[in-house]
């Protein structure tokens, strides 16, 4: 194993061997500035090939991308996070990473090559069934690359292959800063809107109405709707317990933690605290006709009433998809229900730290940097405050001169309304061209 500067044909590089083949040739440019930053490489490599030999850092020339990444998704990731999150992190890989990285060893991953990815990125277009589409959008880019940041900080942190993460520097600030930091990417519903679509539930869907409106009146994401049981509401206090969300994985039902793992109470308006009574009272009376117990789901399964809550995906394909349709208006997600709820609530005024609490963040800084832009003048009301206060000690402005000018009213007095200036008026006047 060796490691020497050379020079062809005017150029630096740093060469590497290992086991008679050369592993590393890389070129640092011309002139003397190019030969001490190549030496400067030589002696970086030099130290971490003895931290090797020492078995300080594991060796990474057999460690290949692809197969390190399969591990670190199957060990690291899918215990500790949720199912959806899973398996976004798996088609980022599959799709993008691995094709890219899959066949380079650890150490051979370098930041030049993750900066031409990017750039190849931004600009490739999606092909949805073969048809040319928009470019892909900076922040799906920029979560391929924190896929791959966190990956290789595992390598870096926990297994020891790497002394440094080389897709570190590539974060949120390279890309401009996050999308939600700028206020982007959060559409949502006017109340209006909001109403069209409630109407039109009622009408097409009456059965799930019930569900729509409370997505839109209390910010609950999806599965945690779909997760209620019975014994989480209060009637009596008017909110509800938000303790688990669900989902259906590969016709499995996966029953989880909320998000920030901790449960939350969620105010719930008059309306619909009567709504969900009567409809539980509706439900017991179905069940002791049927003598069955009552089922545990407030959102029960079409096919599986008894043992098995609503699967999302047929509730945004099946009614939420086709309520947009009957309604004419745009189709969100679903989840931007809960975007809609606090981007409305805020613009009305209320506090941010009570719209955090409804929707559950662990820190009010996810509602700020979500939200902040939505409550811009909803409190003008203190910016009129000190204006008054300050325009009181000021003298009342006179009139302006035209309104109270003798000659316009005179003119005006007993007529149609309309000024006509008097004959002598300066207006009346005009200057005799000379010749």
């Amino acid at each position: 194993m060796a490691v020497r500067v050379t020079q062809e044909q005017g150029r630096w590089y740093v060469v590497e061997y290992r086991e008679g083949r050369r592993t590393l040739h890389r070129s640092f440019g011309r002139g003397p500035k190019a030969q001490l930053m190549a030496e400067d490489a030589r002696g970086e490599i030099d130290r971490e090939r003895r931290r090797e030999a020492l078995g300080l850092v594991k060796p990474v020339a057999d460690v290949r991308f692809a197969t390190y990444a399969d591990q670190w998704l199957r060990e690291v990731i899918a215990p500790h996070r949720t199912v959806s999150t899973t398996q976004s992190y798996g088609q980022l890989l599959r799709d993008h990473l691995v094709p890219e990285f899959g066949a380079l060893a650890l150490g051979d991953i370098k930041p030049p090559r993750i900066q031409a990815f990017i750039a190849r990125k931004l600009v490739e277009v999606n092909k949805p069934r073969g048809q040319a589409g928009p470019r892909k959008a900076r922040a799906t880019v920029r979560n391929m690359i924190a896929v791959l940041r966190a990956c290789l900080n595992h390598a870096v942190d926990v297994d020891g292959y790497l002394t440094t993460n080389p897709a570190a520097k590539f974060g949120k600030r390279y890309f401009g800063g996050s999308t939600a930091a700028r206020g982007l990417g959060v559409e949502i519903y006017e109340e209006a809107e909001i109403a069209r679509l409630l109407q039109t539930a009622a009408r097409y869907y009456p059965d799930y109405e019930l569900y729509i409106r409370t997505l839109f009146y209390t910010g609950l994401r999806v599965g945690e709707l779909l997760g209620l049981q019975w014994g989480d509401f209060d009637f009596q206090s008017g909110f509800v317990i938000i303790r688990r969300a669900v989902q259906i994985h590969h016709g499995q039902l996966r029953v989880e933690e909320t998000k920030t793992h901790r449960a939350r109470a969620v105010d719930l308006a008059d309306t619909l605290v009567a709504r969900w009574a009567a409809l539980r009272s509706i439900r017991e009376a179905e069940a002791a006709v049927a003598g069955r117990a009552l089922a545990p789901w407030c959102c029960p399964s079409v096919r599986a009433p008894a043992t098995r809550p609503l699967n999302r995906s047929w509730l945004n394909a099946k009614v939420w998809a086709r309520i947009c349709h009957h309604a004419g208006l745009r189709r969100l997600r679903i989840h931007d229900l809960r975007h809609t709820y606090a981007s409305l609530q805020l613009r009305r005024g209320k506090p941010m730290e009570y719209v955090q609490q409804q929707l559950g963040h662990t820190a009010i800084d996810t509602t700020i940097r979500l939200y902040a832009h939505f409550k811009a003048g909803a409190s003008r009301f203190h910016a009129n405050d000190l204006a008054a206060g300050i325009e009181r000690y000021e003298p009342v402005p006179a009139p302006e001169p035209n309104a109270l000018d003798p000659v316009l009213v005179r003119a005006t007095e007993g007529g149609s309304g309309t000024p006509h200036p008097p004959a002598n008026h300066p207006e009346t006047t005009r200057p005799v061209a000379r010749t």
